[in-house]
């Protein structure tokens, strides 16, 4: 036995996805809209016998591609949910809203834009008229703004550490809570190997190719770090929890980038002497910012819970209303 292999690939087996679902993710369908009919690739995964008719619309985190999420992705498939996600690092051009609003920062309107076009196309092609949502970190501001210009749309939101949840921040900060999110991940996995998933069959280390896709538009990634700074969802998610979306959201005890302790006070203020709490589900855990990369198959187990349990509310609430 080499000494150089990770205790964690000594102890538990290899896991390795249902084939028919890896086919699927295999062949993602190519959308074309936007002011320049720009292509996006939309992955789309469907288990045999979902457990909802709701899929799940998934967010993924700055400047990472779908393939960086595939384990997530084939974790939630195979624990039952239909899962598309649309291939957005820097969403696309602008036609909805106006980029003049200070409500929306135009970079992550690029997103919304792309949300939008991509639930018009599931509406009017596939008859699909609700979306649930599983959205990581800088996401959340994409996926939470669309659901605030069409709530209609959307059923229930699981954000994971997600961005816009500590209120207005500083470009510094968040870039060293970034450089923190790297340093810290190795100490945090070394105290919890025990825990970690086993090893994913064919999942490779993806921060080269994170990396690859900032250097790869600079100027983008600096608007959209500048806008995540300044983003604040907690109003906007308060709306959609009274007009009966459910809110989760799962956070990190060690995420460098929005950090906890911040999350707890900007959530404890904006809530004070209101009788209506903030979210449906808070679950607080022992992760960093990534480890939803790092441990995908934990962190998607934890957010198929997270929206059974919103499910499972709204169940009780028509009950209660008959």
């Amino acid at each position: 036995m080499s000494e150089k292999e990770p205790l964690i690939e000594q102890s538990k087996p290899e896991k390795v996805f249902d084939p028919k679902l890896i086919w699927q993710f295999a062949h993602p369908e190519r959308l074309h809209f936007g002011k320049e009919q720009e292509g996006v690739n939309v992955f789309e995964v469907t288990p045999d016998n979902p457990k909802s008719k709701t899929p799940v619309l998934f967010g993924l985190g700055f400047s990472n591609d779908a393939t960086t999420y595939k384990p997530n992705i084939l974790a939630l498939a195979e624990a039952g949910r239909r899962v598309i996600c649309p291939n957005i690092p820097w969403g696309v051009e602008n036609s909805i809203p106006s980029p003049d609003s200070k409500e929306y920062p135009a970079p992550i309107l690029r997103h919304v834009t792309a949300i939008m076009e991509i639930l018009a196309k599931l509406r009017n092609e596939k008859g699909i008229s609700k979306v649930d949502v599983v959205a990581h970190s800088k996401s959340a501001l994409g996926m939470v703004m669309a659901a605030h210009l069409h709530p209609e749309m959307f059923r229930n939101i699981v954000l994971v550490d997600p961005a816009g949840i500590i209120g207005e921040d500083t470009v510094p900060r968040v870039l060293h809570g970034a450089t923190m999110n790297q340093i810290t991940p190795a100490k945090h996995l070394e105290r919890r190997k025990d825990l970690a998933d086993p090893r994913i069959s064919g999942h490779k280390d993806n921060f080269a190719k994170h990396v690859a896709t900032v250097f790869a538009n600079v100027p983008q990634a600096l608007r959209e770090i500048s806008s995540i700074s300044k983003s604040d969802i907690r109003q906007m998610l308060e709306d959609l929890r009274v007009k009966g979306i459910g809110i989760s959201i799962i956070h990190g005890l060690d995420d460098e980038i929005f950090p906890m302790d911040k999350a707890q006070k900007a959530l404890g203020r904006r809530n004070k002497d209101k009788e209506q709490e903030f979210v449906d589900g808070f679950y607080s855990v022992d992760n960093v910012h990534d480890e939803m990369l790092s441990n995908p198959l934990t962190s998607s187990k934890l957010a198929d819970s997270a929206l059974t349990a919103l499910e499972n509310r709204h169940k009780r609430e028509k009950i209660s209303e008959s």
